[in-house]
């Protein structure tokens, strides 16, 4: 096993809905290791995306903990937990969220601007090719595919050169073709610069480009690729 880059102990986490207390999460135990592609998967309403939520925390866990390169998200203020976000977080979502009125090189480039970073434009240049978008700087969103605009979504979300990149449903909006090319150079791009990722899914034939599979079940972890 290599280096272990987040890990959670027993979290677990509840939704009221009406009357009924719902169980997203369900005293979980994970460890993320460095590096590494993962690809969490499971029926509608089996917790991926909660669990996606509480891993990059963009919501707290009811119980147990977890830590980033070790860390403690239940000790930490809400602007420390902010700045963790900005400087080891990258996310990438299903609806893309871009700037409208921002060119794609103006989107990459944001996250540092907004973390008062100098922006690192040999970086930057590597990452635009790596994902095939270098031609489309001076493109603004309207301008693109629903695959560039997903491929501008993912150097956005590795311009601070995060140390993990949670991604939910990346190809959700894409045709079969685009999805299976952003997801190409999703996994080559992560494996160059030395990107750890955590994906949501609920394509299998997608899952398959992780190195390990995590299978999610009514809130629990049900499976481990290397289980198999």
């Amino acid at each position: 096993m290599g280096k272990i880059i987040l890990r959670a102990r027993g979290i677990f986490k509840n939704y009221r809905t009406g009357n009924r207390m719902v169980s997203a999460l369900k005293q979980m135990d994970l460890e993320i290791e460095e590096g590494l592609f993962y690809a969490v998967v499971g029926r509608s309403g089996s917790g991926k995306t909660t669990l996606l939520q509480v891993l990059s925390t963009q919501e707290d866990v009811d119980g147990g903990d977890i830590w980033l390169e070790g860390e403690a998200y239940g000790t930490l203020s809400t602007d420390r937990r902010a700045a963790l976000r900005r400087k080891k977080i990258g996310m990438v979502f299903q609806e893309y969220r871009l700037m409208t009125e921002l060119t794609v090189y103006e989107n990459i480039v944001l996250p540092a601007l907004l973390d008062g970073r100098n922006i690192e434009e040999a970086y930057i240049d590597n990452l635009m090719k790596s994902l095939e978008i270098e031609d489309l700087k001076e493109s603004y969103p309207h301008q693109l595919s629903g695959g560039e605009m997903q491929r501008t979504a993912i150097a956005r979300a590795m311009t601070n050169r995060p140390r993990i990149i949670f991604a939910d449903e990346p190809t959700g909006q894409l045709d079969e073709t685009s999805a299976f090319r952003v997801m190409k150079l999703l996994r080559e791009s992560s494996a160059m610069f030395g990107q750890t990722v955590v994906m949501v899914t609920h394509n299998k034939q997608i899952a398959q480009y992780a190195d390990k599979v995590l299978v999610l079940d009514r809130g629990a972890l049900v499976g481990r690729s290397e289980d198999e």
